[in-house]
C-alpha cells in the first residue's frame, strides 16, 4: 500500500462525522483529493436535494484530504487546523456528488515553507459536481499547519 492509499484509509477512520455522513475518500495525492457522497433520505432536505450541510461536509473533507496529501511525509506529526471556510451553493444537488480539491500552492512549496518556518497558511479550492458534471458548489478552505515545537528536557 503506497503512502497516499494509506493516508486515504487512515483519514477515513480518523473523521467519524464524515464517515457518519457517508463521505467516501476516493483519492488522495500531493495537494489534491477527491471525495464522493451518495444522496440518501438522511442527507436530503425539504425539497428533495442533498442538504447544504452534507455538501459542505463533502467539500471540507476533500479539502482536508488534499491538505494532508500535501504533507504526507509529516502526516503523523503536523498540527493542521481549518481556520475559515467559504462556500457558494450553485445548484441543487441530487444523486451522487463528487468534490475535487486542490491546494493553491504546490505541495513541495508548502513543505518547504513548513520546514523553514514551522508554520504555513494556505487555501484549498474545492469544486463539487453532480453525476452529470454540473457545478453544484465551490468552497475555499483556509488551513494553518504547524509542526510541534521541540520540548526541552
Amino acid at each position: 500500500m503506497d503512502t497516499f492509499q494509506s493516508l486515504r484509509v487512515q483519514l477515513a477512520d480518523a473523521v467519524p462525522f464524515a464517515r457518519h455522513a457517508g463521505v467516501e475518500i476516493v483519492q488522495i495525492g500531493d495537494g489534491v483529493a477527491i471525495t464522493r457522497l451518495i444522496q440518501s433520505e438522511q442527507l436530503s432536505n425539504h425539497v428533495g436535494s442533498v442538504h447544504a450541510g452534507a455538501i459542505f461536509t463533502l467539500g471540507e473533507t476533500a479539502s482536508g484530504a488534499a491538505m494532508l496529501g500535501a504533507f504526507a511525509e509529516f502526516a503523523t506529526v503536523i498540527r493542521p487546523l481549518a481556520t475559515s471556510a467559504n462556500i457558494s451553493y450553485l445548484k441543487l444537488a441530487r444523486g451522487t456528488i463528487t468534490a475535487r480539491a486542490q491546494t493553491d500552492v504546490a505541495g513541495a512549496e508548502l513543505r518547504r515553507q513548513l520546514n523553514a518556518d514551522g508554520l504555513v497558511k494556505f487555501e484549498v479550492h474545492v469544486d463539487v459536481q453532480d453525476d452529470r458534471e454540473r457545478d453544484i458548489a465551490q468552497l475555499v478552505v483556509t488551513w494553518r499547519v504547524t509542526m510541534p515545537k521541540p520540548t526541552s528536557i
